[in-house]
């Protein structure tokens, strides 16, 4: 599906930089030690223990700017500091009559996502005040506003799945009541439904939106189950979410499937059906990104919940590059395997051998296995051409080691040569007349 492969993309794209500190253990916010001291972490509806959770926020492009910082350092700051993950919707690719972008927060348990959610609000408030102070944007006015009617007051928009708002509100908006009166905080919940979702505002200041926000988040975890916690938290793109303008009414006729949206761009005609059973609805691969596009329109044929079972790829590479895959202590391998949630295993070499290539075997969910694959490969390149520039250096150096040994040897040639003529230039010169005098001439009158 278009989302899962935007996930993959986004895992390949930026996740091998800043590995540092992953492996060290997190401490929860405040928010996080408060929902453990309510009881937090509870099963939900279907039991089983812990189960990955996961919750939405909506936002504006300018606080997603702010959420991702220079390089993704902020998003990483956020990921390292809570234990948990964050993943945004494409850009242009809205939560339905918004301007705003779905960011995905994944977390093994609440505290998890309690500590992200903290960070999040901390970012919300820099990014609304900067907003009106440097552009004059972002003023309550605004749909999309992250300031509330109050001075000091905030908005959060969180999208939630319909199963938890019943229980949220109560009967006749008992519950809603009560969770304002206990945070103070102000809280809507939008009638419109949206593929399973429901569009909220939580309004006040920071401390209050964090206070309403472990109630929520709670309710979230017990009226899901698990199974239903994982299919909702995948989804982060929207039939109704539409490209350069805002979302369309449910009475607006829908965009084209997938098929179609093909044929449009590639003006191919639909294939005979003899053809299409053969080889199924594979488009043609001329367009720029069409591998990518064809694995969209691949994965969203699949029957329901193929993609999560199991699948498995393999590849050899040089026995001499498993060192740098694998990492210090498997530091780099430990983060494919976090990051994508798969088994990322390599052949053993027994000691003594001489292997020369060992295999790589990648297991899980298949996109999963396609991004932990595509990061194994970044990196097997990387160090590839890390060692080829070290090469052609070792390369230089030995050349220009042998022109000065050159050189060298034709400057020792020219000095013997030298000693040679200033030695033949101070000894006598040979076949000289000896006496160094002249021949006399005949006495006078003498015939």
């Amino acid at each position: 599906m278009k989302r899962e492969l935007e996930e993959a993309e986004h895992l390949v794209g930026d996740e091998l930089e800043g590995m540092e500190g992953l492996d060290e253990p997190r401490e929860a916010s405040p928010s996080a030690k408060r929902y453990r001291g309510k009881g937090g972490g509870k099963k939900g509806k279907g039991g089983g223990g812990p189960k990955r959770l996961a919750f939405k926020v909506l936002c504006p492009d300018a606080f997603v700017s702010s959420l991702i910082g220079i390089q993704g350092a902020t998003r990483k700051a956020i990921e390292e500091e809570s234990g948990g993950k964050l993943r945004f919707s494409g850009k242009e690719e809205f939560y339905p009559n918004s301007r705003c972008r779905t960011l995905v927060i994944y977390g093994d348990e609440a505290p998890i996502v309690l500590a992200a959610l903290d960070r999040i609000v901390m970012r919300l408030v820099d990014t609304a005040e900067n907003l009106s102070d440097r552009t004059g944007k972002g003023g309550r006015d605004d749909p999309e506003t992250l300031l509330g009617k109050e001075p000091g007051e905030y908005v959060l928009r969180i999208a939630l799945p319909k199963e938890s708002t019943g229980r949220l509100i109560g009967p006749r908006g008992t519950s809603i009541k009560k969770l304002r009166e206990e945070t103070n905080a102000k809280v809507f919940v939008d009638n419109e439904t949206f593929e399973g979702h429901q569009l909220a505002r939580v309004i006040g200041p920071p401390d209050t939106i964090n206070a309403a926000l472990v109630q929520i988040v709670d309710c979230v975890e017990s009226e899901m189950s698990a199974e239903r916690l994982v299919q909702w938290g995948q989804q982060a793109t929207f039939e109704q979410g539409s490209q350069h303008r805002r979302g369309r009414s449910r009475d607006q006729e829908p965009r084209r499937n997938d098929k179609e949206e093909w044929n449009h761009r590639s003006g191919s005609q639909e294939r005979r059906p003899r053809e299409r059973d053969e080889i199924g609805d594979f488009p043609p691969m001329d367009a720029v990104n069409a591998p990518l596009e064809a694995m969209q329109s691949l994965a969203g044929s699949f029957p329901d919940g193929a993609l999560q079972l199991a699948h498995a790829v393999s590849c050899d590479l040089p026995n001499h590059c498993v060192g740098a895959l694998i990492g210090t202590k498997g530091k780099f391998i430990n983060h494919v395997q976090r990051t994508t949630e798969t088994t990322v295993t390599f052949s053993e070499a027994p000691k003594g051998s001489e292997v020369a290539h060992r295999t790589l075997m990648i297991q899980g969910p298949l996109i999963s296995v396609y991004a932990a694959h595509m990061m194994m490969m970044r990196k097997y390149h990387e160090e590839e051409l890390k060692n080829q520039e070290e090469a052609s250096r070792e390369s230089e150096r030995v050349t220009q080691s042998a022109v000065v040994d050159q050189l060298q040897t034709q400057l020792a040639d020219l000095e013997r040569q030298l000693h040679v003529l200033r030695s033949d230039g101070g000894s006598p010169a040979a076949g000289g007349c000896g006496g160094g005098g002249r021949p006399r001439k005949g006495g006078k009158g003498s015939r």
